[in-house]
């Protein structure tokens, strides 16, 4: 989803389904960590390092109901 209520800020959504997992979703962000066959784990802890470059992004991720969601907010830079 992209939502964009005033031109101050963008929004995006995105929810994927996951598969049932002993595993504990704690670690989602640790670089190296992967709940997927052949990846390497580099996407959220990737997310981690442009938001703390950027002040403007808001990353945020949760797991519920059987869903991966993941929130990205852009807002406009302070000094325009």
């Amino acid at each position: 989803m992209l939502y964009q209520e005033t031109t101050d800020s963008l929004e995006f959504e995105i929810r994927n389904k996951i598969v049932p997992d002993k595993r504990q979703h704690t670690n989602l962000a640790t670089k190296g960590f992967t709940t997927k066959t052949g990846h390497q784990g580099l996407g959220l802890a990737n997310l981690q390092d442009i938001e703390q470059k950027y002040s403007e992004l808001d990353i945020s991720y949760n797991v519920s109901d059987g869903c991966f969601d993941l929130y990205l907010t852009i807002d406009q830079e302070e000094d325009e």
